[in-house]
């Protein structure tokens, strides 16, 4: 009976905008190797700003914020893929604030150049789909 119950997965703080685009495509994606065709060594394009971001996240003093840091990137690093999927007890997890602002990360990246994935897409379908109310201006 306990084997399908979900489990609450560590999320990085709402405003890492950094954060949340290595949580959503992983890093290969986040660092611009989309599709792992560069090596780890070779230079990237520039976008490098997503693992500068989140290594900048590192260095927070707060004790809570760190700890929580600690806890999604060590999610993350046993996830197969390096990224989680947005799947519905995931997207469940979410209150409506952090919904609007992960999918105002994502749009930012998009609206910037990054290529829209499948798993981009997916992540900005699912959120789109969890809003209560449509996105105004």
């Amino acid at each position: 009976e306990g084997d399908n119950v979900e489990r609450i997965i560590p999320l990085p703080p709402l405003k890492d905008r950094a954060g949340w685009h290595v949580f959503c495509v992983g890093k290969q994606e986040a660092e611009g190797n989309h599709g792992g065709y560069y090596g780890e060594d070779d230079e990237h394009d520039g976008k490098n700003e997503t693992i500068q971001q989140t290594e900048a996240t590192d260095d927070v003093n707060s004790t809570d914020v760190e700890h929580d840091t600690c806890a999604w990137k060590q999610a993350l690093r046993q996830k197969d893929g390096g990224h989680f999927l947005p799947t519905t007890s995931l997207l469940l997890q979410m209150d409506q604030v952090m919904v609007r602002r992960v999918l105002t990360h994502l749009t930012y990246f998009v609206c910037e150049g990054w290529t829209v994935s499948k798993t981009r897409a997916a992540w900005l379908y699912g959120l789109a789909a969890r809003l209560d109310r449509s996105v105004h201006r």
